[in-house]
């Protein structure tokens, strides 16, 4: 919708991402499948119509990416099947990440952050009779069916981590060409303002830490700070009367909404001071080469499936040597862009959305599971590669990659994602009885997602 701005086609990447966060919503619920399998399903498809689409590029392999790639599957082969799986879908994720950011290089797209903002304004108008329902028809709420697309409903804060930003600059942009401004902003408003009442509290830790970010990246840096706190803050008075005053005029919410209230709660009762400890203790028995991929999804932790920090987590299936490795090209990552955008006195709003969305990813990572999510993941690798594709001065490899590599790189992330559905077949074969077996066995009554649905495994299943 927004895609077709001045007369501009729907672009080949915003494509992508909108079919990715609009299908789940509308096909998937008819199936019976849960969300995060539906979101899983529609990664999976992403990757086999990019191996398709890089057919077209311009692109070259290097030899060192090819020493990477044997070296994951190496590894996760080693490690077990489930490992395997895992490190395919890493190799497969990095291969996105490349499509994208060349495809991007090759035809630049303007518009995403207006595709961002079409995906949330849709999400709302989903949403917006369901809370009518709530105030008009006083039915209780229910947060597992008011946040559908999502498993948990605190996973909602990790979309508008990985929007907010974009759907502010797209509020910008389009603010000129109504001429009735304040319906972008109560729109934004609401968008907040469910993220609000979700109860998440990683979401506000990671904004807070990018708009630190953002302001001081000179004077338009300031400058988009304050836009997102002005955002935040119509968010929160949107929230009151949504979740609070309307709700308590009707009488008509019989379940307490978590809202703000667990969201000024910190840390307590997160429960992650138990799992950083139980990863602590795994780094400390097999520092060096770790304990392998998904290795942490097998260990008999009551609490989840993936100790919600990413560093922690590499270090307890990867090993501290690559850890430190990511985490020291991270940084280094981070300090080239806000100097770039020092250097630029803030003066490209683009590359501030990018840039405050990539260091809120990160930031919430340490403090949530916000990377281990499909949507999340596919959101943030689209950031990622749109941030890359500005970098002009970076000319696409030539010349020292594999001759002909573009037609391999198809081949190979084709290759690979039927080497996913051939390692996944045992459970996707008989799917719902495995699930079932997998939550009685673990006596939890609730559903702990990490690849699939419920992310336990056991080392028999191996």
């Amino acid at each position: 919708m927004l895609g077709f701005l001045h007369g501009k086609k729907l672009p080949m990447v915003g494509s992508f991402f909108l079919l990715f966060s609009v299908v789940p919503l509308f096909v998937f619920p008819a199936t019976g499948l849960s969300e995060h399998d539906a979101q899983r399903i529609c990664q999976w498809a992403l990757f086999v119509v990019a191996g398709f689409h890089s057919f077209k590029l311009r692109y070259a392999v290097s030899w060192r990416w090819m020493v990477v790639v044997a070296a994951m599957l190496g590894f996760g082969l080693a490690s077990g099947r489930w490992a395997l799986i895992e490190s395919v879908h890493l190799i497969l994720l990095l291969a996105l990440f490349s499509v994208w950011t060349t495809s991007l290089r090759e035809r630049p797209e303007s518009a995403l952050p207006q595709v961002y903002a079409g995906v949330a304004v849709c999400y709302l108008v989903l949403m917006l009779p369901r809370w009518a329902a709530v105030i008009v028809e006083g039915l209780p709420f229910h947060p597992q069916e008011f946040y559908f697309g999502f498993s948990n409903q605190r996973f909602f804060g990790h979309w508008v981590t990985l929007s907010l930003p974009m759907v502010v600059l797209a509020r910008d942009r389009l603010a000129a060409l109504t001429r009735s401004p304040w319906v972008l902003d109560v729109a934004m408003g609401a968008w907040v303002s469910f993220a609000l009442a979700s109860g998440t509290r990683g979401t506000w830790i990671a904004l807070a830490l990018a708009i630190a970010v953002v302001a001081v990246c000179g004077k338009g840096g300031r400058a988009f700070a304050l836009r997102l706190i002005r955002c935040i803050a119509i968010g929160s008075v949107a929230y009151t009367a949504m979740f609070v005053l309307l709700p308590w005029m009707t009488g008509s919410i019989q379940t307490a909404l978590p809202g703000v209230g667990r969201a000024l709660e910190g840390a307590h009762s997160s429960g992650r001071g138990t799992l950083w400890l139980f990863a602590l203790d795994g780094i400390e028995a097999r520092p060096w080469l770790g304990n392998g991929p998904m290795s942490y999804a097998i260990t008999d932790d009551t609490y989840a499936r993936h100790p919600h920090n990413l560093l922690l987590q590499i270090a307890y299936e990867w090993g501290i040597p690559l850890a430190c490795a990511i985490a020291a090209l991270i940084a280094r990552m981070l300090l080239l862009q806000i100097r770039r955008a020092i250097s630029q006195d803030g003066r490209d709003p683009l590359h501030l959305a990018l840039l405050a969305v990539i260091v809120g990813g990160l930031a919430q990572a340490q403090v949530d599971g916000i990377l281990i999510m499909p949507f999340s993941q596919v959101c943030f690798v689209l950031v990622c590669a749109m941030l890359c594709s500005l970098q002009l001065e970076q000319k696409l490899p030539a010349g020292n990659g594999l001759p002909g590599s573009h037609f391999y790189l198809s081949v190979g992330i084709l290759s690979l994602a039927a080497a996913q559905l051939f390692l996944m077949w045992p459970e996707l074969s008989r799917f719902l009885e495995w699930e079932a077996e997998s939550l009685a066995a673990t006596g939890v009554p609730m559903y702990q997602p990490r690849f699939w649905l419920q992310g336990v495994i056991f080392p028999g299943w191996d």
